[in-house]
């Protein structure tokens, strides 16, 4: 029996080092080559730093989100947006995992002082979505337009758990609560690393471009930091408070009745501004990754209607 358990472990072991579901033929699959990022110009403000790409058009402004709090969820991706649009993408400076990675109102008015004066769009992913919510709420009009990606509400951080676990195939779904149950025996750093491709296909629908997500960070400490700063009472998101168009990109077909009510709910006390717009079972949690061209489509629909 102890011989057993250790060759299952060695195959799953071999599933995740592989990213694959043969792990009878896994070759060790690490993060691809960086992409290099060009941007236009750059804006400091305080624990914030911003990539500017594009002159023309309205300003779509990429918050810290994703599973690193950074911006590596919207790049490169977004950049075809920059023909049309002014593309901002806002990182945090400090990388000591206790610097802040949700813009208060102050920083965004720091970084919106050096931008053009444009109609002006948050965007972000997971938790960033939630933070962006946070500040929509905080300053209706200052932006024009608001578009999350698998963010769960305000009041609500653990919404999109279970979609990432219905988008995970065994055994990968295992490793991943294995990891979470254990995190005390990492380094921060290992922990990071092995919690990213655990969940790699989850994120990305699948093995197949599984891979492709580890170009991303898993920053555990920045979604802590994060999830404690959003767990603030007073953080909410009122919809008749915020008088802008919101569209929520949400992975439906991994979502369940009660998961998606929540957010219908929403947009049923404001049909005319709020929407929903549902990705396929197979783009994951995280449709740039899968499904770049559709999550693209969206946000132009998107930006025309403003």
């Amino acid at each position: 029996a102890r011989g057993e358990e250790r060759g299952r472990r060695a195959l799953e072991s071999l599933a995740l080092l592989g990213l694959t579901m043969d792990p009878m033929s896994a070759v060790f699959a690490g993060a691809p080559a960086p992409k290099s990022m060009k941007s236009d110009s750059t804006v400091s403000c305080g624990d914030f730093r911003a990539y500017v790409i594009g002159a023309n058009g309205p300003i779509i402004m990429a918050l810290p989100g994703g599973p690193g709090m950074d911006s590596l969820w919207a790049r490169p991706w977004m950049d075809a947006l920059s023909r049309k649009a002014v593309v901002v993408y806002v990182e945090p400076t400090r990388t000591t995992g206790e610097e802040s990675v949700v813009m208060t109102p102050q920083d965004f008015e720091c970084l919106k002082a050096s931008l053009p004066d444009r109609k002006t769009v948050l965007v972000s992913d997971g938790l960033g979505g939630t933070a962006a919510q946070w500040l929509a709420f905080q300053i209706p009009n200052r932006i024009d337009g608001l578009i999350t990606i698998s963010a769960p509400m305000p009041g609500d951080l653990d919404r999109m758990a279970s979609p990432l676990a219905a988008a995970l195939p065994a055994p990968f779904s295992d490793m991943a609560a294995d990891l979470f149950a254990n995190a005390g025996f990492f380094r921060p750093g290992a922990f990071d690393y092995y919690v990213l491709k655990a969940i790699a296909p989850g994120l990305a629908g699948g093995v197949k471009n599984a891979r492709a997500v580890m170009r991303l960070e898993y920053a555990s400490r920045r979604l802590a930091s994060a999830r404690a700063e959003l767990s603030r009472g007073e953080v909410r998101f009122v919809p008749m408070e915020v008088n802008k168009p919101v569209m929520w990109i949400l992975p439906l077909e991994l979502m369940s009745a009660e998961d998606v009510a929540a957010y219908q709910a929403v947009v049923n006390e404001r049909p005319d501004m709020f929407g929903i717009v549902g990705t396929d079972a197979e783009c994951g949690t995280m449709p740039q990754i899968s499904c770049e061209k559709q999550v693209i489509k969206f946000i132009r629909a998107f930006l025309k209607d403003i």
